[in-house]
């Protein structure tokens, strides 16, 4: 795989594309229109790098740009010799997990997806959806690779915040699918016997009325089906595997990096 990265057609594809994408220089100074010079002075090095494994990818520079809500966010702009690196990965791993991973399973709103798939989409990566009729396991399978991929592509940036709002969203999100697989209200009712709560009362949850959504952020499943039991299912949140990833890469730089929710 390393080698089809490396290869001189796929680095050279990925300068093309670089080049034609423009964008502004980062902390280094060296803009797209430098990049040939660049190349030509340090590729052999940062390649014998990238081999060896040793390869450090820049910091990413902060800019201010103007949200049409009024006020400033902060974009991240990653140095052009990353940005070429950051594609040529794409052009060979894209093709694989398109063929892989055809659909996502919809434990996170449109909205979100349509955030996120513009922010991965302006930095070259992409993710598909699962379709609705997947297994609560293949579910909780899926969101886990995903959280670990997004999670390390994004864990320089200071997103702990965001990621915990973004975390109780998917937890009811994740309790709404599983009152929906529950289905029947005589299965609701013995799913919340077993999870310990009284005959009659389980009888009265499991034929309330409200919506799905509202019964999933409500007590009757809040304090049935626990973050402890989804960590059990195997849940796993985007800030308790952040907390993980940045014990790992000690005196990491982080940068504010606002998206669009």
């Amino acid at each position: 795989m390393l080698n089809k990265i490396l290869d001189y057609s796929n680095i050279d594809k990925a300068y093309k594309q670089v080049v034609a994408n423009k964008g502004s220089k980062g902390v280094d100074g060296v803009t797209t229109a430098q990049l040939q010079v660049y190349m030509q002075e340090n590729w052999e090095r940062i390649k014998q790098e990238i081999t060896d494994g040793h390869y450090q990818p820049q910091a990413v520079k902060g800019v201010e740009i103007p949200k049409t809500s009024g006020g400033k966010r902060l974009l991240g702009i990653p140095t052009v010799i990353d940005r070429l690196i950051q594609q040529s990965i794409h052009q060979v791993l894209n093709p694989v997990f398109d063929v892989e991973f055809p659909e996502f399973c919809p434990l996170l709103s449109n909205i979100i997806l349509n955030e996120l798939d513009k922010e991965l989409e302006r930095r070259g990566l992409r993710f598909v959806r699962y379709a609705d009729d997947c297994s609560i396991f293949l579910k909780f399978t899926k969101l886990k690779a995903f959280t670990r991929g997004w999670v390390n592509y994004y864990k320089y940036a200071h997103i702990s915040g965001k990621l915990k709002d973004l975390d109780g969203w998917v937890r009811n999100r994740l309790r709404y699918c599983i009152w929906k697989h529950w289905k029947k209200p005589n299965k609701r009712m013995r799913s919340f016997i077993r999870l310990g709560i009284p005959k009659g009362q389980a009888y009265s949850w499991s034929r309330s009325r409200m919506g799905g959504w509202a019964i999933a952020q409500s007590p009757m499943l809040k304090t049935t089906v626990t973050i402890n039991r989804l960590k059990r299912k195997g849940y796993l949140s985007f800030s308790e595997y952040l907390q993980k990833s940045r014990r790992s890469v000690p005196n990491e730089t982080q940068l504010e990096i606002s998206f669009v929710w």
